[in-house]
């Protein structure tokens, strides 16, 4: 089972965004970056079956060279609430992916190109967010998550990679 049991739920929107609302944002925020350093978290995964996402990621993990050949770059800090993906660039690209919900896995996986998240930020105020390459591909993969679909639904079974030694250690 995945640490995250609620993750098996299909997030709901959010009825409202009051400054109560807001305030409790603003606590998973805080939560998040004390508890652990994930990448990307949601609602789900604060115990909130809503569909609310919060992406981040620090590059400090990969090689400089990875970055530019997977499209990866620092991305701020945004809360995104009744968040919906659309597709800007129907084209595909395929990148090793894993996920902390399914440890000690990867697979290759199909993302499109190009996406635009509109939603609400923390406030309740309208914002969109246009992207592409990784922040593009990341995105699809949590919202994948809000939707109650695993990378392991999309994956090119071809190319499943299980990394047993490290499960073992």
């Amino acid at each position: 089972m995945a640490p995250f049991h609620c993750l098996h739920w299909l997030g709901s929107p959010v009825s409202s965004v009051a400054p109560s609302r807001s305030l409790q944002a603003s606590r998973w925020v805080t939560q998040c970056y004390e508890s652990r350093l994930q990448w990307w978290t949601l609602g789900p995964e604060v115990q909130e079956v809503i569909r609310t996402m919060f992406p981040e990621r620090m590059l400090d993990h990969s090689l400089p060279a990875a970055h530019e050949v997977r499209g990866l770059t620092t991305v701020p800090l945004r809360i995104f609430i009744n968040h919906q993906l659309r597709v800007l660039d129907g084209r595909t690209v395929k990148f090793q992916e894993a996920c902390e919900s399914i440890s000690g896995f990867s697979a290759t996986v199909p993302h499109y190109l190009s996406v635009e998240v509109p939603g609400l930020n923390e406030k309740a105020e309208p914002v969109t967010w246009q992207v592409s390459g990784w922040p593009a591909r990341i995105l699809q993969h949590e919202m994948d998550h809000l939707d109650v679909v695993w990378y392991i639904d999309r994956m090119d079974s071809k190319t499943f990679n299980v990394k047993w030694a490290a499960q073992n250690e």
